[in-house]
């Protein structure tokens, strides 16, 4: 499914100043990595979130992601501890497991 991500999504991701966005998955677990190249993280994510194009994607990829066992109940995403870094720049790592359902495992 990730292999083919919608290129209006791509749009709202490089629209909300994000480049190198990757995610990586072993087993069942996910990880996700984007490089942030903007002033407002917070805006930014919220200009994503409300992208009409994103809410559709999210509505077909949210279903087959599930929290980590060690994530706060109200959190999506479990964030990492960065322990080493070649740049200055903008790095963010986010961590999940995906489920399996009915349409597969998230790929």
């Amino acid at each position: 499914m990730h292999a083919a991500v919608w290129p209006e999504v791509l749009d709202a991701l490089r629209k909300a100043n994000v480049t190198n966005y990757s995610i990586f998955r072993r087993d069942s677990l996910l990880f996700s990595y984007m490089e942030y190249r903007g002033s407002d993280l917070v805006a930014d994510m919220a200009g994503m979130a409300s992208d009409p194009a994103t809410k559709r994607w999210w509505e077909v990829v949210m279903p087959l992601q599930r929290t980590m066992r060690s994530s706060a109940d109200e959190e999506w995403w479990a964030r990492w501890k960065k322990c080493s870094t070649s740049s200055n720049r903008g790095v963010m790592g986010v961590f999940s497991q995906s489920a399996r359902t009915r349409y597969g495992v998230a790929r």
